[in-house]
């Protein structure tokens, strides 16, 4: 692990969880100050401090302003500003400025790039053994599933006579109307979608909350876009496909699973660290 550099050696770090950060990247004899909270660091404790690392759970936009009108310290921001989540993605997010923006400006850290360890997910993904073969598949499109792929899975299903075990996430009613295949099960909202993970070889979603968590854990994953924003927001992004390639990627599956099961696309749990330590160095010189 990349360590901050010596002349940095007074750094604040305000986040969520203390396990989000890792000690190790600091140098030794270096002063190190945490906090839960944005709103309990007292304005004084900032004298003498190098830079300051948010996680921007604890940050909005108004905070963000005042800070940077009196501080004059590098400031470093990750994690997943998503309103409607506040569990485990780690996908550092810019209000206002579309999705997944993959930019520096000014001295604030953003992108898509920048993921840091999440202690539950990696407990995860320690526990988590990829089979070989192609069995279950767990399929989840999250919310309100506004393309309706978990009908139109059900039908490529049929159409393709696929064999393998699917599992579907969804609280759609009008999926019980439709004629399920023996080899489909429908079950309604999980708690808990990443250990629910481990039970299966594949996961089928959008892109997402749910496809940055399959990749952290390390299960085989791949996304169908549900609008064109997703396609463009996404775009680059391994494993996704379009809506009108649904049926193409349901019929290649066992090839699908084989590639993405031996790729390198997952995320590595901290993998974030070393860019954040390295952003720090440059701006503290």
């Amino acid at each position: 692990m990349e360590m901050l550099p010596v002349h940095c050696e007074a750094v604040i770090i305000i986040l969520k969880e203390k396990e989000f950060v890792t000690p190790s990247v600091f140098p030794e004899g270096a002063i190190l100050n945490s906090y839960l909270s944005i709103d309990d660091v007292p304005r004084d404790v900032y004298e003498g401090f190098n830079a300051l690392v948010i996680d921007v759970y604890n940050l909005n936009e108004r905070n963000l302003k005042e800070i940077r009108s009196w501080l004059n310290i590098p400031i470093v921001i990750f994690g997943y500003s998503g309103k409607k989540y506040k569990n485990t993605l780690v996908v550092n997010v810019a209000e206002g400025r579309g999705p997944f923006p993959t930019y520096v400006e000014k001295d604030i850290l953003e992108g898509s790039a920048y993921f840091v360890s999440n202690p539950i997910l990696e407990s995860i993904r320690n526990s988590y053994a990829r089979e070989n073969e192609l069995d279950k598949i767990l399929c989840v499109f999250g919310g309100t599933d506004p393309a309706n792929l978990s009908a139109k899975v059900i039908s490529h299903i049929k159409e393709l006579d696929l064999n393998y075990d699917f599992t579907i996430v969804s609280n759609n009613i009008l999926l019980e109307e439709k004629k399920i295949p023996g080899n489909v099960k429908i079950i309604g909202r999980q708690d808990n979608l990443p250990a629910t993970f481990c039970s299966y070889d594949l996961v089928i979603t959008s892109p997402g909350n749910i496809y940055f968590e399959a990749m952290i854990v390390g299960i085989p994953v791949i996304a169908i876009t549900q609008s064109v924003k997703q396609e463009s927001d996404f775009k680059g992004y391994p494993w996704i496909y379009k809506p009108n390639e649904m049926r193409d990627c349901l019929s290649s599956l066992k090839e699908i699973h084989k590639r993405s099961k031996s790729s390198k696309d997952g995320i590595n749990p901290g993998s974030g660290m070393p860019q954040i330590v390295n952003y720090i160095n440059i701006n503290c010189q």
